[in-house]
């Protein structure tokens, strides 16, 4: 007996030890094959250089001012960069599974709703020893052996579930494995409901005079119900989680939102800076054609004694301030081709020399500003989504208001039994319903001081209000930032006009001091001034056109309806490729699970004892006194005589009587294009 209980100790501790040693094995978290996969380089650095702008591997070392050109020209549009920027761009591509994830969570709030079936047994064996006889009686023997089959009383099994809406797990569903067949679901009032069957079987060995079925067969039917009346229950409280996972869907559904429209902006006013960087690039060679046409002039008079050498170094100087400035002009191009190339997800470089298509727009655009304010409270994604997290910690509050009401829950159970030495018979006894049972419990508890529950309704209070003045100063600084692009718009094209005239007439002085200069009447200084003024002229008028262009995309972007404008529509995958009936079940379900409308600036629920924080975006009080600084600003103005400028002139027009001297040949429309740049 002694060596046998030796044995016993001894397999026993190697199982302990297997045990422990199998569950620290591995000490590493990835295998051989991710290890390798992971950390190679990526092949397409060393992919052969691509036959189509398509093809997004490099082929050799980037451009650079020494060696700009390549062999294909790829003369882009607009609308192309932006179709290609929408499918390969690298930070769309991972932003884009944000809102999947977020969905996820739905589904995970919902799972705490799903019925759960569960079907198991246990056997067992047991040769027990007898301090009496009583038990078998009349056999003479001084053990009994039993074999049985049915469900532990303590059940078996990892919980699937965390149990009911209050804080402690309820018992009636703590135990997986506590019944051979049972299904279980949690109610949106935050019950518990179980149906269940449980089979029993035992037989002894041998049978006592005391035993009055052997083998028997005890089949048990019942319900049960666990149910919380203050602490846990309710609708409201039970729904909250699946309505804040929901708030946080859209929330990340409207921020992607705000990066697709940041990156079609971005590629806009990088094409528009790649397109400047050309006229740029144009106006320096321009110049520098002059330059050296002027200096070879020079440097012939300097051979036939007509000229200085102080002409001829003074015109080599401009020369070379012309060629410098061309190389940072070209320097330039090869920059903004970059940054455009990241934000179109293309290489840095490759065969191909991207040339804008499209020419800047020279149209006349009056924005409307109370329209685009009201567009921008309303279509700016950004804002959408903060709505969407004030949403999210109003519920919340709601949720942990819950914790403050004591736990009262209620349970109750009953059943019905057959016992029979035949499981079918034991099912018949069962069915004539002449043995049941049944159970009812209550259960009172609350914490006293309740430090807890007060501290989470306190952060929940205090997120609101954090989450209601983020809403604020979004919207403080959306209507900055329209109201920067209202300006831009009106003062660029106004720049366009002036810039145009100049531009005119650098032409004319340039070709007049040109003249002059051949004639010999005039020095050389002011030919190599004019030729200065002209090419930065040039310039000017490019960059005028180009950041109206640019003002105008800002404008677009800072009332929230770029998309629109690009004709570009988002669509969850799922949704797009539903039925209509799918797609509006859907809507359906997402507006009964709100409550109330959210509107701009308002809030969702009614006083949630938050810290007060809804005050209008610009309080009454912020202008008073307003009106006597006006006054004194008036008087000052006084002093010093200033144009003449209606109150209210007409955006995008100049005032009608005005000491600003009108610009030259005002009535002549400006030209639809610029010069074209050398490529």
């Amino acid at each position: 007996m002694a060596a046998k209980m030796m044995w016993f100790r001894r397999t026993t501790s190697l199982l302990c030890v297997a045990s422990v040693l199998s569950g620290c094995h591995k000490p590493y978290i990835m295998t051989q094959v991710d290890y390798e996969y992971y950390n190679t380089p990526n092949p397409v650095t060393t992919a052969p250089v691509p036959d189509s702008p398509d093809e997004l591997t490099p082929g050799g070392a980037p451009r650079s001012v020494a060696d700009p050109t390549r062999k294909k020209d790829w003369i882009l549009s607009l609308e192309e960069c932006k179709r290609i920027g929408l499918q390969n761009n690298k930070r769309i591509a991972y932003l884009g599974y944000e809102p999947g994830i977020a969905g996820t969570r739905v589904d995970t709030a919902l799972s705490r709703f799903d019925a759960f079936y569960q079907i198991g047994n246990q056997w067992s064996y047991a040769n027990t020893p007898l301090a009496n006889n009583i038990q078998v009686f009349g056999t003479g023997a001084n053990a009994i052996t039993t074999k049985a089959a049915g469900t532990s009383a303590g059940g078996f099994g990892t919980n699937t579930t965390d149990g009911g809406a209050t804080s402690d797990v309820p018992n009636l569903t703590s135990t997986p494995g506590q019944d051979l067949m049972s299904i279980t679901k949690r109610n949106a009032t935050g019950g518990f409901t179980k149906i269940y069957y449980d089979l029993d079987y035992q037989n002894n060995n041998p049978v006592g005079a005391f035993i009055t079925i052997n083998p028997y067969w005890r089949s048990t039917a019942g319900v049960g119900l666990e149910q919380p009346l203050l602490q846990g229950a309710g609708v409201e409280f039970n729904r909250a989680p699946i309505l804040i996972a929901r708030a946080n869907h859209e929330e990340q559904i409207k921020t992607f939102e705000v990066e697709v429209q940041t990156m079609l902006r971005d590629l806009e006013l990088a094409y528009w800076d790649l397109y400047n960087s050309y006229e740029v690039l144009y106006s320096r060679e321009a110049g520098l054609e002059q330059a050296l046409a002027t200096w070879q002039i020079e440097r012939n008079k300097e051979i036939a004694g007509r000229s200085t050498p102080a002409d001829v170094a003074q015109t080599r100087e401009q020369l070379e301030q012309f060629r410098a400035q061309r190389i940072t002009a070209l320097n330039d191009v090869l920059l903004r081709e970059r940054e455009l190339r990241e934000l179109m997800g293309l290489p840095p470089d490759d065969e191909f020399r991207i040339i804008p298509k499209d020419e800047p727009s020279f149209a006349r655009y009056d924005p409307n500003w109370q329209l685009g304010v009201t567009e921008t409270m309303q279509f700016r994604p950004d804002l959408e989504a903060a709505r969407f997290a004030v949403r999210a910690a109003e519920i919340e509050v709601l949720r942990q208001r819950n914790g403050l009401l004591p736990d009262l829950t209620v349970n109750g159970t009953w059943s019905i039994q057959g016992l029979d030495s035949q499981w079918d018979q034991s099912i018949d006894r069962l069915t004539d319903h002449k043995f049941d049972a049944w159970t009812m419990g209550l259960r009172y508890r609350r914490q006293i001081g309740e430090r807890a529950a007060n501290a989470g309704v306190r952060r929940a209070q205090l997120t609101v209000s954090e989450k209601r003045n983020q809403l604020r100063n979004l919207e403080h600084q959306a209507l900055h930032r329209l109201a920067e692009s209202y300006q831009n718009i009106i003062s660029n094209y106004q720049l366009i006009l002036a810039q145009k005239d100049r531009r005119e007439a650098a032409a004319a002085q340039l070709q007049a001091r040109e003249q002059i200069y051949r004639q010999g009447v005039s020095t050389i200084d002011l030919l190599l001034q004019a030729q200065t003024r002209f090419a930065d002229a040039l310039r000017d008028e490019a960059q005028a056109l180009v950041n109206y262009n640019k003002a105008l995309a800002e404008w677009e972007f800072n009332r929230g309806r770029i998309l629109t404008n690009d004709n570009v529509v988002l669509a969850e995958q799922r949704i797009s490729l539903a039925s209509g009936k799918l797609r509006s079940d859907r809507a359906k379900w997402w507006q009964c699970s709100i409550p109330l409308r959210i509107h701009p600036g308002s809030r969702v629920h009614g006083d949630l004892g938050c810290p007060p924080d809804d005050r209008p975006l610009y309080p009454h009080d912020v202008w008073q006194g307003v009106e006597e600084i006006d006054n004194d600003s008036a008087k000052m103005n006084e002093e010093q005589p200033i144009p003449n400028i209606d109150e209210n002139p007409e955006p995008g027009k100049l005032p009608a009587e005005s000491t600003i001297p009108a610009p030259m040949n005002s009535t002549e429309e400006p030209p639809a294009t610029l010069p074209e740049p050398q490529k």
